[in-house]
């Protein structure tokens, strides 16, 4: 009998322990995200890149500026793709500054993608 207390408690203890774990891979996920897209605004900084909406010619109802087109590209590049769809912050309004909103970007790969959506449901990002 006290095998089976014993067997029964490592168990909790082991479910407990990968719940904490994978909470806490979850929790670094809309982080990295959020850093990711602030590296890309420094670079369209440095690069003296408009920030003045209609800066972006024909690209400019989707992106807003010259900048909000960079970062979008450079987001593309780090694996991250620009949705109104992403988030109720990146609504059709928003478009202007959606560049400028890590909400409205959601990671390209399909694991990565579960794991935000995942993280966002869970940890209410």
């Amino acid at each position: 009998m006290s095998n089976l207390t014993t067997t029964h408690g490592a168990n909790a203890a082991l479910r407990c322990a990968v719940l904490v774990g994978v909470g806490f891979v979850l929790s670094g996920c809309f982080a990295e995200q959020q850093s990711k897209r602030a590296a890309c605004e420094l670079q369209a900084k440095a690069a003296k890149l408009s920030f003045t909406y209609g800066s972006a010619g024909p690209r400019t109802f989707a992106v807003g500026s010259e900048a909000g087109a960079y970062i979008v590209d450079c987001m593309l590049a780090a694996g991250y793709e620009c949705s109104v769809t992403a988030d109720e912050r990146c609504g059709a309004t928003a478009q202007l500054i959606m560049p400028q909103i890590a909400y409205c970007f959601v990671p390209n790969g399909r694991v990565e993608y579960w794991l935000y959506r995942a993280e966002k449901a869970f940890f209410s990002i």
